[in-house]
């Protein structure tokens, strides 16, 4: 690899935790999905044939704009969603990246430096959010 772009996130194993005991309102409607996307098979019992149910809840939810997603952006995100495997397949990123093997993996990485040039974009809410939601 010769140079990298990313766009800037809160993750979990890279930024500090979230504080203990239960979130306030705000942070739960943010963050609830880390720890529930986690869960073996429970999220996909619940999801299974509501996925537009779910995804139309969670674009209004947690988009800034929930507008910006037309009803043929969600007839899009419906129909990949519902075909064979998708839904445990999101999920395993959140098992995996968020379990013991992958937080260890990401703190790791984190202690190496670069060697490439780097151009990195910022979202306003992300650095804003952090502090409120990451401790």
């Amino acid at each position: 690899m010769k140079r990298l772009a990313i766009f800037d996130a809160t993750l979990l194993g890279i930024t500090p935790p979230p504080p203990a005991g239960i979130p306030s309102q705000e942070a739960n409607l943010k963050t609830w999905h880390f720890a529930f996307n986690r869960l073996d098979d429970l999220p996909e019992i619940l999801l299974h044939g509501r996925e537009r149910e779910f995804l139309t809840w969670l674009f209004r939810a947690k988009s800034t704009r929930a507008s910006v997603i037309t009803p043929n952006d969600l007839d899009e995100y419906v129909r990949i969603n519902t075909s064979r495997g998708a839904t445990r397949a999101a999920l395993s990123y959140y098992r995996h990246q968020l379990g013991p093997e992958g937080t260890a993996h990401s703190r790791a990485r984190a202690e190496r430096k670069l060697t490439l040039p780097v151009l990195a974009f910022g979202a306003l809410r992300a650095r804003t959010d952090c502090p409120r939601f990451c401790g």
